[in-house]
């Protein structure tokens, strides 16, 4: 269970955190050489579609091209005003982006979020349209509610060619090719591209290994993993969501499924022309859909001041789960699930209210940064959320909205955590 302790020295830490801003390569030509332009001449003008989205640490933005197998790394970005230290409250913000486009809203699909590794800003993989008419974009939104588009066209890149990705024409429920099935994930650690997806017209389930600077090699490893509600050792499964953390030293990925085995096997695993057989771990709930994952580090406790690793995988179909890392190398350390597990187990973990969230990453030290679909209105909108709440507090009506309460003793930490979160959400200690 989670305590409720809240302390004056909790809110100062949060507090100044949450006002801390997180603060080129110059390429020397020999003569008689002309000076090299500031910004980079394109070799050719990008075109491909945008399916996922990574950044490295310097900046450098990695697009996922699923519908053409490739990945392009764009080093040079108008990065725009930080956000670091802003707590998110936009509303709507696919009604705004099809304003800005004059499309239609209903021609607007949002199908991934980044964040700048410095200005904290969202980068959003948008699609305009549908079909062979589809477009396909980048947004950098601010917290300011500023929107603008980030013109590949006109950048630099380098490109990544996958090889044997899908070449069938068939569609999964008459809407999604099965060719977008070739990148799934890409997620960059450690001076690398990794790409989930499937490879071939079997449809294995793969993780590619790019080197960045990009070479001519990619890597390839088919993953195999034991799925705990199908009861059967699955290759064809691809990875819908997955993240690194080092345990006992080592690097992990950590994996998730659709219904929704977790996943972990060493990084050293993975070797090209290899199969990987990962160990799952925990069965974290059928008929899911998992839509992000992530490690983080958060107050231990809700509350408390003491932090503390976790993994965090949220989905379309069913609440979010916060599991502890310490959990997962407890569970490393024992054999893999090998049994039909249902509805769920494997390993502890904790149901948080992040409904409706369809990305989520790490925006600070006390900040969580997601885009969610709004259950009233269906709108798509940009909030932040405290870490170790995992919710906001304008979400909901109670007896503390209804009227200016008087607490009683036991519940004066839940005045001080009010208060706060009505500041952060945009609104007057009393609501307003």
């Amino acid at each position: 269970m989670y305590q409720t302790h809240w302390n004056k020295a909790f809110f100062i830490t949060i507090s100044l955190g949450s006002l801390l801003a997180l603060l080129f390569f110059v390429g020397c030509t020999p003569e008689p050489q002309p000076k090299p332009p500031e910004k980079p001449i394109p070799e050719k003008t990008f075109a491909g579609s945008i399916h996922a989205l990574a950044f490295a640490p310097d900046g450098t933005l990695f697009v996922g091209d699923a519908k053409n197998g490739a990945v392009f790394a764009f080093p040079k970005l108008e990065t725009g005003a930080s956000s670091a230290a802003a707590f998110f409250n936009l509303r709507s913000i696919d009604s705004k982006i099809a304003a800005s486009l004059g499309a239609k809203l209903e021609d607007i699909q949002i199908l991934d979020m980044v964040i700048h590794p410095k200005t904290k800003n969202p980068y959003l993989a948008v699609r305009r349209g549908s079909g062979t008419d589809a477009r396909y974009l980048v947004m950098r939104v601010e917290h300011t509610g500023k929107i603008e588009e980030i013109k590949l066209e006109t950048l630099g890149f380098t490109k990544a060619q996958l090889q044997n990705i899908p070449k069938s024409d068939k569609f999964l429920w008459k809407k999604t090719p099965v060719k977008e099935l070739s990148i799934t994930d890409i997620e960059y650690y450690d001076g690398h591209v990794y790409v989930a997806g499937i490879v071939g017209d079997k449809f294995t389930s793969s993780l590619h290994k790019l080197a960045y600077p990009f070479d001519a090699k990619v890597k390839t490893s088919a993953i195999e993993m034991y799925h705990t509600v199908h009861n059967q050792r699955e290759t064809r499964a691809p990875i819908r969501a997955l993240t690194f953390s080092k345990i006992d030293g080592k690097p992990h990925v950590i994996a998730v499924y659709t219904c929704t085995p977790l996943v972990v096997f060493p990084l050293s695993d993975l070797q090209d022309g290899k199969k990987v057989s990962g160990k799952t771990i925990a069965e974290l709930g059928y008929g899911n859909t998992p839509l992000d994952i992530m490690t983080l580090k958060a107050p231990k406790q809700f509350g408390s001041q003491e932090l503390a690793d976790f993994v965090l995988v949220v989905n379309r179909d069913q609440s979010s789960q916060l599991i502890s890392l310490s959990e997962v190398k407890k569970a490393i350390e024992r054999p893999g699930l090998s049994k039909p597990v249902f509805p769920s187990g494997g390993m502890p973990f904790m149901n948080v209210p992040l409904s409706g969230v369809l990305r989520i990453k790490v925006q600070n030290d006390n900040f969580l940064l997601t885009i969610r679909r709004n259950q009233s209105n269906g709108r798509i909108d940009i909030l932040s959320f405290l870490k170790g709440a995992y919710f906001r507090l304008s979400d909901h009506q109670s007896e503390y909205d209804i009227y200016y309460p008087k607490y009683p003793k036991e519940q004066e930490h839940f005045k001080k955590f009010h208060h706060f979160a009505r500041g952060l959400e945009g609104f007057s200690v009393d609501g307003k």
